[in-house]
């Protein structure tokens, strides 16, 4: 199991949990990483970067897998629901993307935040009916705590 980080030297690195050892280094010269979050059950990682780009990394491999550049201002926030199926990521301007991680994390809906964006947090609920993701719900928190948000993921997936 690996832990993943991101630094202002422009390096995300994995690191392992057991025995605290890097186990890898990806160098971004050119665009400053600023957040990531790992797949639940699959050894990939999502990074958003200053540029506003996001790109899925595979961990065994080390390569990039894919690239999106959607938004135009850095990435504040990345995380995959508890099934892995669902990816959001969301913009420092307040636009957020839904990406279905079981199609190649392709887009499957954009939404803008009608609150102050200086800080996203995403964070989703837990499954209500076993393996179904049906009535599952994420929350997205603005600055401070003082704006939450709360959507149904029934919808996004198709």
């Amino acid at each position: 199991m690996n832990i993943i980080t991101v630094s202002r030297d422009k390096t995300i690195r994995l690191w392992d949990i057991s025995t605290y050892d890097e186990v890898y280094e990806f160098s971004s010269p050119a665009d400053q990483p600023l957040c990531v979050s790992s797949h639940p059950h699959h050894a990939i990682f999502a990074s958003g970067f200053e540029s506003g780009k996001m790109r899925i990394f595979d961990m065994d491999t080390t390569e990039v897998l894919d690239e999106f550049s959607q938004f135009n201002k850095p990435l504040q926030a990345l995380r995959y629901d508890n099934s892995g199926k669902l990816l959001i990521a969301c913009c420092q301007d307040g636009s957020v993307s839904i990406h279905n991680s079981l199609r190649q994390h392709l887009p499957i809906k954009m939404m803008h935040l009608q609150m102050p964006p200086e800080f996203v947090h995403v964070s989703f609920s837990e499954r209500t009916h076993g393996d179904d993701d049906v009535n599952q719900k994420f929350a997205v928190m603005g600055e401070y705590g003082n704006n939450v948000v709360i959507y149904d993921t029934e919808s996004f997936l198709i």
